[in-house]
């Protein structure tokens, strides 16, 4: 047996190398073992383990494992659960570990008064879906129904019998920003129950608004505030002086402009003369 290894060797004192003694090198293969039986021990687990996720894994995204067999709709308060459901329907056979949510939004996609969803699995077969509504600013009615809107562009069918709080005519949009704007203005100026109907004009940034007492008004929604507060000024002198007029351009600041005798005539620019009385065409 060699000793040349150094493992296996020791020295004096002048430096002479020696044999180590044999219960030194015992114990340096009984370290030596067990080390390596540790190093084994974990080799051999990790690899378990690999194959293990590995199956697992396998499982998992196999076709017929965790497949959905049922939905659950949360989080729903003012529209029924059914018509969700029904859209999420073909989902089902479907795994859950492979199904994308963006699968889930395209289905959802339907329901414009959906403001978002999470899913959430419940294993082994069940998929969860919470919404939440968008909250609805007020509904209006239209050729097409009543609709509720958001007023940040969404309107969806109102149910449960709701009226709506003005009528759009013509070719205005439950859905359009603008006029979805126009109403909340009308809105928090407290006009809902005196106003009723809103109409498109000619010009694309102005609107009609038609009171329950008849009044046919021309307004600019940038100013609506203060276009409002000159037709309350100027009511009572046209009631009295031009009792056939119902019609007014309030886009004009600091006067007021009576519209011609026939209402269904669109409102041209300020009148230049005074007229009778130095009337409201100038103030």
């Amino acid at each position: 047996m060699s000793f040349q290894n150094p493992v296996f060797r020791t020295h004096t004192r002048t430096g002479e190398w020696l044999p180590a003694p044999p219960v030194r090198r015992t114990r340096f293969r009984k370290r030596w073992l067990k080390r390596a039986l540790k190093l084994a021990l974990v080799g051999a687990a990790l690899s378990g383990l690999a194959a293990l996720g590995g199956t697992g894994w396998n499982l998992m995204h196999s076709d017929t494992a965790f497949a959905i067999q049922d939905i659950e709709i949360v989080g729903l308060t003012r529209h029924a659960a059914q018509p969700v459901l029904d859209a999420l329907s073909g989902l089902r056979g479907r795994n859950l570990f492979t199904l994308a949510p963006s699968e889930v939004a395209g289905r959802l996609a339907a329901f414009p008064w959906l403001r978002g969803f999470m899913c959430r699995r419940h294993l082994p077969n069940a998929l969860i879906v919470e919404v939440e509504e968008r909250p609805e600013l007020c509904a209006v009615t239209t050729a097409g129904g009543v609709f509720d809107i958001d007023g940040h562009g969404y309107a969806w069918p109102a149910t449960g019998g709701v009226e709506g709080v003005f009528d759009l005519t013509g070719n205005l949009s439950p859905d359009s920003q603008d006029v979805q704007t126009l109403v909340a203005s009308m809105l928090n100026l407290g006009l809902a129950g005196r106003v009723k109907a809103i109409a498109p004009a000619r010009d694309t940034d102005s609107y009609y608004l038609v009171t329950r007492d008849g009044w046919k008004l021309l307004v600019s929604p940038d100013d609506l505030e203060n276009e409002w507060h000159r037709f309350l000024q100027a009511r009572a002198w046209i009631a009295r002086y031009e009792p056939d007029r119902t019609a007014m351009d309030l886009r004009w600041s600091g006067r007021v402009v009576i519209a011609p005798a026939d209402p269904s005539q669109d409102i041209g620019q300020p009148a230049t003369n005074a007229g009778a009385q130095g009337g409201p065409q100038n103030g």
